[in-house]
């Protein structure tokens, strides 16, 4: 093999100024409306959204992502428990759509639905 190293699939790559590490991530279930909130590692969010829409059947948006662990993805799961629908999904609200929009969006040109994640 080449000294060439391939780039696993479905990773964000690192950008400058933008979360890297620990993240949580924002994803709409557009069959319900429902935004899941969740944690993982920016290398392998796209994986998670892969894995997401396997297990529901159909495509989910990445919406957004920021900075944070275990902990701020429980301390969001609290702070959002009014619009709790169940287990890490809920309703939209006002103060939820806000925090998406100050978070980081997900990176354009991203492809999820199928076998694969690709960049385009």
């Amino acid at each position: 093999m080449s000294g060439r190293q391939r780039r696993p699939i479905g990773r964000i790559p690192y950008v400058a100024g933008q979360p890297y590490g620990d993240c949580v991530y924002f994803a709409i279930d557009h069959a319900t409306g429902l935004i899941k909130i969740g944690k993982t590692f920016t290398g392998y969010l796209l994986s998670r959204i892969r894995d997401i829409e396997r297990d529901l059947g159909r495509p989910v948006t990445l919406l957004a992502y920021m900075s944070g662990d275990w902990y701020a993805e429980q301390a969001l799961h609290k702070r959002f428990a009014h619009s709790r629908d169940h287990s890490e999904w809920f309703r939209a609200s006002a103060d939820l759509n806000a925090l998406i929009s100050a978070s980081t969006p997900a990176p354009e040109g991203i492809a999820y639905w199928g076998e694969w994640s690709w960049f385009r």
